[in-house]
């Protein structure tokens, strides 16, 4: 999968240093693509919650596992736009293509998952999906591995697809960390009304802090990796996919508490 988008990595890192990148999600991370999307191609921010959301409602329908994190992904991407529209990034055309070209690779997943073409799944996101379908699997563990799958794995691609990860953008990366962290009560209460299976002990114990401090790290290490998928796309593009596998078996074990600090320490210690 990583060598499928590299051409398009490429062309990326050049228009990021002066020229004008394509305007749709599509045209950034879906080159190469033979079979047509069954899912929305969007184009802005407004299209891509629709798209989030219309997504979300057709899971929760299908009572599929999936859901747990398009429900996540549709809070996380309203307040991204929130936080756009206070004016807290320095760069806001810049973040905006981020977070399609981000939206677009959880979609190409989706796509290839649901079309049967394992191989052109991810390996994080496969242990994702898989998990899914596990039977009486926690929803918690779902969404802590989707939320590897994007962030360790889709988002140094993202990064480097839309801009350049330098100086000048490292600020408002980190800016949206304490945008995540803020969110997290407002994730949590969502996820208990909505998930009758959400284990409610879990959440009784976690400290709101922590989902926050663990994101900070996958955050900190996805720029790492992108850094290096930017220095050397071919090297950097087979470090970030053993690295989000890596860390989604960390998540992947029976004591799900244990599970997120096994992840947090591990991604503050790689690169």
């Amino acid at each position: 999968m990583a060598l499928v988008i590299l051409p398009v990595l490429l062309g990326a890192c050049g228009a990021a240093q002066g020229l004008q990148g394509p305007a749709s999600v599509g045209a950034m991370v879906a080159q190469g693509t033979a079979d047509a999307w069954s899912f929305a191609r969007p184009s802005g921010l407004d299209e891509l919650t629709r798209e989030i959301a219309r997504i979300e409602g057709r899971y929760r329908r299908a009572d599929d596992a999936r859901a747990i994190f398009a429900t996540t992904y549709l809070l996380t991407t309203r307040n991204i736009i929130k936080a756009m529209d206070r004016r807290i990034f320095s760069d806001r055309a810049r973040m905006e293509r981020i977070t399609l070209a981000f939206g677009g690779l959880w979609l190409d997943a989706l796509e290839a998952e649901d079309k049967g073409r394992r191989d052109d799944v991810p390996s994080a996101w496969r242990l994702a999906f898989d998990a899914g379908k596990r039977g009486k699997v926690s929803p918690a563990r779902v969404l802590m591995l989707s939320i590897n799958a994007h962030v360790i794995r889709d988002l140094p691609f993202a990064v480097v697809a839309a801009a350049r990860p330098d100086a000048s953008l490292e600020p408002d990366f980190k800016a949206l960390n304490k945008v995540l962290a803020d969110e997290v009560p407002e994730v949590r209460r969502a996820l208990v009304s909505q998930y009758r299976d959400w284990p409610q002990d879990v959440t009784d114990r976690l400290d709101d802090r922590l989902p926050g401090l663990a994101m900070g790290a996958a955050r900190a290490l996805s720029w790492r990796l992108a850094v290096q998928l930017a220095a050397d796309p071919v090297a950097g593009a087979r470090v970030v996919e053993e690295r989000a596998a890596q860390s989604g078996k960390l998540v992947d074990q029976p004591a799900l508490l244990d599970a997120v600090w096994a992840w947090m320490r591990w991604t503050t210690r790689v690169g």
